[in-house]
């Protein structure tokens, strides 16, 4: 097991930061809601990002809807990130991850359940789907729009 010293911590924690950050404007940039950053996650242990209270409108309705977990890496830990997102969403909310690995695109991973309402949500990592950000744009505007009538 890596020892992680103060200041390796520090560049990891930064390294998150600029990961909600970027996946923010580009989700914003998709589907026109803005995300903000939950800055009492780390108190909190509560998912990265959320739709702020004023935002309005079935897009961003559908949005609330998720727990957020956003990762930035240079070695991929998806089982692990997976379990972390389903702690953090809980009974409440749907668990989705949200992780960039270095020089890679960013990679959106939900509960099958979100594409095949008729499938259970099912734990564990083995009854997901993964896409991008264009795919998963298109999933969040087909369902907000879909219970908008």
């Amino acid at each position: 097991m890596k020892i992680i010293t103060g200041a390796e911590a520090r560049r990891c924690r930064q390294k998150g930061v600029e990961g909600e950050r970027e996946l923010a404007l580009k989700l914003q940039g998709h589907l026109g809601v803005k995300l903000k950053r939950r800055l009492d996650q780390y108190q909190q242990k509560g998912h990265d990002l959320a739709v702020p209270v004023e935002a309005r409108g079935p897009v961003a309705d559908e949005l609330r809807r998720y727990s957020f977990e956003v990762k930035r890496a240079a070695t991929p830990q998806i089982n692990s990130w997976w379990r972390q997102a389903e702690r953090q969403a809980g009974d409440e909310r749907v668990p989705l991850l949200a992780y960039r690995i270095d020089r890679f695109k960013w990679r959106i991973r939900l509960p099958l359940s979100e594409l095949v309402e008729t499938i259970p949500r099912w734990p564990g990592s083995e009854h997901t789907v993964e896409m991008g950000l264009a795919a998963f744009a298109a999933v969040v505007r087909e369902r907000a729009n879909a219970r908008a009538g």
